[in-house]
């Protein structure tokens, strides 16, 4: 019944925060699903991590980083001013030290 009521909540939401309000959800399903799977037995002790939220927490910066140096414009412009405030603006791409070895050969 909960699930239910989560669902309608979520279908008079706002448009423009529905992605993020499913994500997150995603995320909190995803991580009680594997609790659950190491309660009942299914998943050997070596994979049963403590703080797996973590692990989850690295990988996602990871990706969200990965993206952010090099596919800028897959970001709304929200998010990219603030990602832009907390790693700083990064320069244009001709200017990046790589490039310049490159170009110079």
């Amino acid at each position: 019944m909960g699930t239910f009521l989560t669902g309608l909540a979520l279908a008079i939401e706002k448009k423009s925060t529905q992605i993020e309000i499913s994500l997150y959800c995603l995320a909190r399903a995803i991580e009680r699903f594997f609790t659950c799977m190491a309660d009942i037995g299914y998943l050997p002790q070596s994979t049963n991590l403590k703080r797996a939220d973590v692990v989850i927490f690295s990988l996602s910066t990871v990706i969200t980083m990965h993206y952010y140096a090099q596919e800028r414009e897959v970001f709304r412009s929200k998010y990219l001013n603030v990602l832009d405030w907390v790693f700083g603006v990064p320069p244009p791409p001709c200017e990046t030290p790589h490039c310049k070895n490159n170009s110079s050969v």
